[in-house]
């Protein structure tokens, strides 16, 4: 090979070496960057490429997406319910603690559903649906502007009179009703039959978290591609509704985090909720950084026992637990991203709806994978339930590597407050840890 050609593959490698080398965060910024202004420059300059034929990216990443669906949320919601340890033999703060998450998920499903029907974020777009890949249930539910079905009819469908068609449909309300059953169930007879079961469920759901992260490093190739049709192919419209949804996520997780927690502190206990949010700092940036609840969990851990004034019982059972079942984040991003999808594609809600909407965001945060884009692959199974396009993955997936930060701000957040707040209950708080500077 002439030195001439070595020189062109040289400077052609190393901005690729580069690339491949950079945090998936960086890889997903430098997509969505690059990708736009690709698609910007496909639609104004004819160069015999059709920014449309760039989505067969983004609908390989879906596709590989969809793959770890039903799976993943079984293991996950089994492994955060059997970390809890039988039911019988949890301690009292235990158990406040678990309620505690459980309470502040409902808060911040509340909290995204109000948030998107405020600011309707996905109204006024004109989305070309013959730009996505719309199946025939799909159309039918767009064409029919709702989904005629009573709240008995809901509630009586989560019930699976066939486990095993539940899994093969991958009708994931039935799944997660299942998982629930089937862990609080093993959980009760843990000490007849032994922890082998338990370990299973819970190493399982490693191998699941393990998958979503190889699946996560195909997301770089897949956002460009998203990016590129979206910038070349959709309306205006389209992207300003992304712009407003990601607006309408930093004032969701704004409301839970700076109004929600601080002033339940208070008005419940009197504490100086202003302390908190300036010790919880470091490690809301850390999240914002890494965007993992995971990676933030051992500098969480030590702010909020050396910081905060909590117990060490309280820290190391309760934040662990937080980082599978206390994602509020999740939660309240999960239910303003399903509403979003509605207004997107005209689909008319009503209470009933908003309700349903609710319990499956809930229960989905339950199972939330806490590594960066583990929501979002929730998501896809929320909109299974929901019958909802999932095709609308293509565009969330470009704006959730901006949102996704913020959410895990939400979620590290609710991980500290719940040991801190059982721990001022039972009087086991370090009041002095907390004031001191």
């Amino acid at each position: 090979m002439s030195r001439r050609k070595k020189s062109f593959f040289g400077i052609f490698l190393l901005p690729c070496s580069a690339f491949f080398k950079l945090s998936l965060g960086k890889q997903i910024s430098v997509a969505i960057i690059l990708g736009c202004s690709f698609g910007v420059f496909l639609r104004f300059f004819d160069i015999g490429l059709n920014p449309a034929s760039f989505k067969v990216l983004g609908d390989i990443f879906l596709d590989l997406v969809k793959m770890t669906i039903v799976p993943l949320i079984f293991f996950a919601i089994s492994s955060a319910i059997l970390s809890m340890g039988d039911v019988k033999t949890l301690g009292k703060s235990s158990m406040q603690g678990v309620t505690l998450f459980i309470i502040t998920n409902v808060f911040g499903v509340l909290i995204g559903l109000f948030t998107a029907v405020f600011l309707h974020p996905g109204l006024g777009s004109n989305i070309d649906l013959s730009k996505l890949k719309v199946d025939g249930s799909i159309q039918k539910l767009i064409a029919s502007g709702k989904v005629n079905t009573s709240l008995g009819d809901k509630l009586l469908h989560i019930i699976p009179d066939n486990v095993f068609r539940a899994f093969y449909e991958a009708d994931l309300l039935q799944v997660m009703f299942f998982a629930i059953v089937f862990s609080v169930a093993a959980s009760s007879v843990r000490a007849k039959i032994g922890s082998g079961l338990s370990n299973f469920v819970q190493s399982f759901a490693q191998i699941m978290y393990a998958m979503v992260k190889i699946v996560m490093k195909f997301a770089p190739f897949g956002i460009f591609g998203l990016m590129t049709w979206i910038a070349g192919v959709q309306e205006v419209s389209v992207i300003a509704s992304l712009v407003k949804l990601f607006a309408s996520a930093v004032f969701a997780i704004f409301i839970l985090v700076f109004i929600f927690y601080p002033a339940w502190l208070f008005i419940r206990f009197r504490v100086n909720p202003i302390i908190f949010m300036k010790k919880m700092m470091p490690v809301q940036i850390f999240g914002l950084a890494t965007g993992s609840s995971a990676a933030a969990l051992p500098m969480n851990m030590k702010i909020a026992e050396e910081e905060l004034g909590t117990s060490k019982d309280s820290t190391n059972l309760l934040m662990p637990i937080g980082t599978s079942i206390g994602m509020n984040g999740n939660a309240c991003i999960l239910a303003l991203y399903s509403v979003f999808v509605a207004q997107l594609f005209h689909i008319e809600i009503g209470l009933t709806d908003y309700a349903t909407i609710g319990l499956i965001c809930f229960l989905s945060s339950l199972g939330s994978p806490p590594i960066p884009g583990g929501a979002v692959i929730i998501l896809s199974g929320v909109l299974a339930t929901l019958n909802y396009p999932l095709e609308a993955l293509s565009l969330i997936f470009a704006i959730d590597k901006l949102i996704g930060p913020v959410r895990t701000a939400g979620n590290v957040t609710g991980e500290a407050f719940t040991p801190l707040y059982i721990d001022i209950l039972n009087k086991r708080w370090d009041k002095k840890k907390y004031y001191q500077k």
